[in-house]
């Protein structure tokens, strides 16, 4: 179990700024939750979004806030 741990903290690492040194928001944004039919009509616009069934819920897709904050390119921004 502690060489599990050991590497998913390595690919953290391997993807993520050292909080110590760059600040982050974490898990302050909630994924947001939408009808399907606004599912597909994003998807028109960008093909690459991804969603998922809401697990409480078949008829609304969960997106992800991470790749809409990619998409509207704030990765990365800084104030």
């Amino acid at each position: 179990m502690e060489k599990i741990v050991e590497t998913i903290v390595n690919i953290r690492k391997s993807k993520l700024p050292d909080r110590k040194e760059i600040g982050t928001a974490g898990s302050f944004f909630k994924n947001p939750i939408i009808s399907q039919q606004q599912y597909a009509e994003l998807k028109e616009s960008y093909p690459e979004l991804i969603g998922h069934p809401d697990p409480n819920n078949s008829m609304f897709i969960k997106l992800s806030a991470g790749q809409l904050i990619d998409l509207a390119g704030f990765k990365g921004k800084q104030e």
